[in-house]
C-alpha cells in the first residue's frame, strides 16, 4: 500500500468583493492592516480597535486610489 501525502491549500477570501483570490487576481498578495487605538479623557490608551483585510488585486489597487485621494485633499465620498 502506498501513502501519498497533499499538503493543505490555504484559500484567501477578498474581505472587499468576496472573491477567491488565486494566480489571476493575487498577484498582489495584498493585505491592509490598520492600527488604531481608543483613547480616555487624558489620551492614555484603553481599547485596541485594530482591523485587517485581505484583498484581491482589482480591490487593492481601488484601495490605494482612495487612499492617495485622501493624502492629495480629494474627499473620496463617505470620508470625512
Amino acid at each position: 500500500m502506498a501513502k501519498k501525502l497533499i499538503p493543505a491549500r490555504t484559500i484567501v477570501i477578498c474581505d472587499c468583493c468576496g472573491n477567491e483570490r488565486d494566480q489571476s487576481n493575487g498577484r498582489l498578495e495584498a493585505k491592509v492592516d490598520i492600527f488604531r487605538n481608543g483613547l480616555d479623557a487624558y489620551g492614555h490608551a484603553v481599547a485596541s480597535n485594530n482591523a485587517s483585510y485581505d484583498l484581491c488585486d482589482t480591490c487593492m489597487i481601488a484601495v490605494g486610489k482612495a487612499v492617495q485621494q485622501v493624502f492629495n485633499g480629494a474627499n473620496p465620498e463617505g470620508a470625512t
